[in-house]
């Protein structure tokens, strides 16, 4: 990658003919670069435009891949491409730790945080990208206890028949 060589990143690029939505962008580029196949993963949605320092808008398609991830069997990673030399994962318990990020201060552009407790330094828009859904993941929580709170409240017992 001529703009990104040795960074951090998601599966990504440019929409292409053929392309039906930036979810389909999504899917064939993960396939392409990491040989995924679409029905391996549920895509839970797509956020708002990043604006990137190329001055191109990125928007990143939010999806979990179904089954266990080992990287040692199975690499998540399409022999015919060039576009990426390893994948690594990171426990969501681990990025939610404050202790495992710092802030770069890049003057006139503002701080952009820094993951640093992974095999690579998580960093840029990825950095930018995971502490949104990261932040959408801990109001979705919120939201969840707040209507789970409601619900027990209401009846004194909860509707899935839990206490």
């Amino acid at each position: 990658m001529p703009t990104h060589g040795g960074e951090v990143s998601f599966p990504g690029g440019s929409e292409e003919l053929g392309d039906k939505s930036i979810i389909d962008t999504a899917l064939r580029e993960t396939y392409e670069e990491m040989g995924i196949e679409r029905n391996r993963i549920k895509v839970l949605g797509q956020m708002g435009e990043f604006p990137s320092k190329h001055r191109i808008g990125v928007t990143a398609v939010v999806g979990m891949l179904s089954g266990d991830v080992d990287l040692q069997k199975d690499p998540l990673k399409n022999p015919n491409s060039d576009e990426i030399e390893a994948n690594f994962t990171v426990a969501i318990s681990a990025l939610h730790n404050p202790n495992n990020w710092t802030w770069d201060d890049f003057g006139q552009y503002g701080k952009f945080p820094r993951y640093i407790r992974s095999p690579h330094p998580i960093w840029g828009m990825t950095a930018v990208i995971t502490k949104r859904i990261l932040s959408e993941i801990k109001e979705s929580r919120k939201e969840m206890m707040r209507d789970r709170k409601m619900d027990i409240s209401d009846s004194g017992q909860s509707k899935n028949g839990d206490w």
